[in-house]
């Protein structure tokens, strides 16, 4: 059975079955209790899957953690998307471990082992679900731990105890790092943490609030006519619930947030502000929502044998009363944030320079620029429509940096001033009827282009002239190629290529083919080589978009003889975005570029003036002449037939030759005085012997 208290928005319910205890809730009024699921929109529960034995707690996602039955063993589990599944078998949990709460990103699990007899230890464990580490929280310093709450940077929140004998629990963090902070040396236990680092518990029989951040602890006061006080848990908005504990350990509900007071209220009280009634309501307020509207608990007495209840306040109970400056996150570079977003939270309605109105809460990102240059952010809105500013000042009324609003769907460049602070805030269209999660992260230019680190490279691979870009996408028909140029009597040993592309995703690979020279325009393909980046820079900004400096090591280095060839690149991003080619019209060299329309089979020089930016690079040998009297190595005769003679001081450990077009016609490792060059059809050939050291001889050979 069940009843519902109604005024405006703000909705008590409550449950009257023994054993209702609503253990966990979420931003969606889904909630748990010890074993069965619970929806505040009808106030009603219902039984788990046959094979499940527990639940134990409810994300945001509608993750739920709990025991199920698998072919007769206990066995920790996740149920995503309406199906449990069991956590893998190396994760070392049973029925004799406590399963605790799961991050509102599904990522992090805690909880603690069964006492072991052997060690007479029982630990609090974390486990990360993308990773599939499980790590105990142990240390040297301590008998026994717990960890009762987790957030989604991994941090879980618990107790320690360093008493071999007897009971002395003590709050804690467990930071990601594996570190210990211990909050305080006396009886305690941390029991929540929110997504922004607080943390809340009871230390010494009174209710604390603990910031990571700031390293501050705050004890709250209690009533003169009370025992004792504990928050259980606190929300991402900064409301944290609890209990009073009277004289015959009645309990009171409570609720606290610096708006309302600077001490924790009576959950009573405050319905009763609404013109609730609560005549019936008792117990503990064990759990809120990450957004702050939904609270959970239940009645006075065991709580596996207590009646449930739950509240709804409709972003009535601090909504519109704090800055969310007063929230903001401190951005860096390369480290990615997440926050979620709620409908009609918020306290901004609109932007400078943006004609819209935005109704849902908001979140606020501190960046202050490193050094002068381009910087790109990666936004994602989630699965509802939110919208980012970049402001000069932490407000909707300053200065916007980008003249409008960014979309949150992909990625935005910007040039941004050292030592300047910016704000990034995310905030909900008015028209939207959920919540959603959004995510952000900057990243910084590098250190700049560098040439090669070899001796020999040709190409215009530094520029700070973009004058255009064209389309090499390799799902598309457009080609351009670019010449580079191998002298008379030299080889080049190609080990590495640059290209700098021009579009806001960076390509995943690269096929790059190298054309023969045709009377001074592409020919037929003579090499292909399908390449990841080895490093990519980002290193400024064109026609809005950013531009990357991708280098690619060729696994195998290819020899080219001399002669004239085109590099032909052509690339995909993930998204299917357009790749280009930047072209400039700085240090021209060689020929213009050709471009084709229809995938490489006629080609057009370009007429812009322009050459492509790259770089090949690697080894270029002059070509040697054979000297009898030199005994270190020779060879003979030339011209032959069908066979070479060698003779070195060292040991000849490969030969390869190459035909005048770059092909290689002869490798081979094993190698006797005489090479057979029957096969091989009749004309100039470039040979390429490594010797026993890494000595290297390149010379040519006419075969008759």
């Amino acid at each position: 059975m069940a009843s519902s208290t109604l005024l405006g928005q703000v909705q008590l319910n409550q449950l009257t079955d023994f054993g209702t205890a609503i253990m966990d809730i979420n931003n969606q009024g889904e909630g748990i209790h010890f074993n069965g699921y619970y929806d505040f929109a009808t106030n009603t529960s219902s039984l788990t899957e046959s094979n499940v034995l527990g639940t134990s707690a409810i994300n945001d996602n509608s993750d739920i953690l709990g025991m199920i039955d698998d072919s007769g063993e206990y066995k920790a589990a996740l149920r995503i998307d309406g199906t449990w599944t069991a956590l893998p078998s190396s994760v070392p949990l049973d029925s004799e471990d406590t399963l605790y709460d799961i991050s509102e990103n599904g990522v992090w699990l805690v909880g603690q082992t069964g006492w072991d007899p052997d060690t007479n230890t029982a630990w609090g464990f974390i486990y990360n679900t993308d990773t599939e580490e499980f790590r105990l929280l142990e240390s040297a310093l301590y008998e026994y731990s717990a960890a009762y709450s987790v957030n989604n940077d991994g941090y879980a929140v618990g107790w320690v105890d360093d008493l071999p004998t007897g009971t002395l629990r003590m709050p804690a963090v467990f930071a990601p790092d594996g570190s210990i902070i211990l909050l305080g040396e006396d009886a305690g236990e941390a029991s929540g943490i929110n997504n922004n680092g607080q943390v809340v518990g009871i230390f010494q029989g009174t209710p604390f609030v603990y910031d990571i951040n700031t390293d501050i602890m705050e004890s709250l006061n209690i009533p003169s006519d009370v025992m004792s006080g504990a928050f259980a848990e606190i929300s991402d908005t900064g409301v944290a619930v609890g209990y009073f504990v009277f004289p015959g350990f009645s309990r009171l509900p409570i609720v606290y947030h610096p708006d309302l007071g600077d001490q924790p209220l009576s959950l009573i009280d405050v319905l009763n502000g609404f013109g609730v009634d609560t005549s019936d309501l008792v117990g503990t307020a064990y759990r809120i929502s990450s957004d702050g509207n939904y609270i959970a608990g239940f009645t006075d007495g065991p709580a596996f044998m207590a009646m449930g209840w739950a509240v709804y306040f409709d972003n009535q109970l601090i909504g519109g009363s704090g800055s969310p400056c007063d929230d903001k996150t401190i951005m860096e570079c390369g480290v990615e944030y997440t926050a979620e977003l709620v409908p009609d939270a918020g306290e901004w309605l609109t932007y400078t320079d943006v004609p819209y109105n935005y109704t849902g809460s908001e979140k606020v990102w501190e960046f202050t620029a490193p050094a002068t240059g381009l910087y790109i952010f990666d936004l994602d809105q989630g699965v509802e429509d939110a919208d980012f500013f970049l402001m000069e000042a932490c407000s909707n009324e300053a200065t916007n940096i980008i003249g409008g609003y960014w979309a949150g769907i992909g990625i935005e460049s910007i040039e941004l001033e050292e030592g300047v602070t910016y704000y990034l805030i995310a905030d909900l269209y008015e028209f939207n009827s959920g919540p959603t999660t959004v995510t952000v992260q900057v990243s910084c230019t590098g250190g700049g282009v560098q040439e090669p680190d070899f001796d020999c490279f040709q190409g215009d691979g530094i520029t700070s002239s973009f004058d255009n870009a064209y389309n090499i996408t390799e799902t598309s028909s457009f080609r351009t190629a670019d010449d580079f140029t191998v002298e008379t009597n030299t080889t080049f040993l190609l080990r590495q290529i640059t290209i700098d592309t021009n579009q806001q995703e960076i390509p995943e690979t690269a096929t790059i083919n190298i054309r023969e020279d045709n009377a001074g325009q592409p020919g037929a393909v003579i090499e292909t080589f399908n390449l990841e980046a080895s490093d990519v820079i980002l290193y400024a900004a064109a026609f809005g978009d950013p531009i990357y400096h991708m280098t690619f090591d060729l696994d195998t280095p290819q020899l080219f003889t001399e002669g004239t060839y085109w590099i032909e690149p052509f690339m995909n991003t993930p998204s299917g975005e357009v790749v280009w080619w930047l072209a400039t019209s700085t240090n021209p060299h060689g020929s213009a570029p050709y471009r084709s329309t229809d995938g490489g089979n006629t080609w057009e020089i370009d007429t812009n003036g322009l050459d492509m930016v790259f770089f090949v690079a690697g080894d270029c040998e002059e070509l040697g002449l054979s000297d009898i009297s030199n005994s270190e190595f020779v060879y003979w005769p030339n011209p032959t037939t069908d066979v070479l003679n060698l003779s070195a001081q060292k040991a000849v450990k490969t030969v390869e030759a190459y035909n005048m077009a770059g092909q290689k016609v002869i490798a081979t490792k094993s190698i006797s005085n005489q090479i057979d060059l029957s096969s091989l059809t009749p004309g100039t050939y470039v040979f390429r012997v490594v010797l026993e050291g890494g000595q290297i001889e390149t010379f040519k050979v006419i075969k008759k």
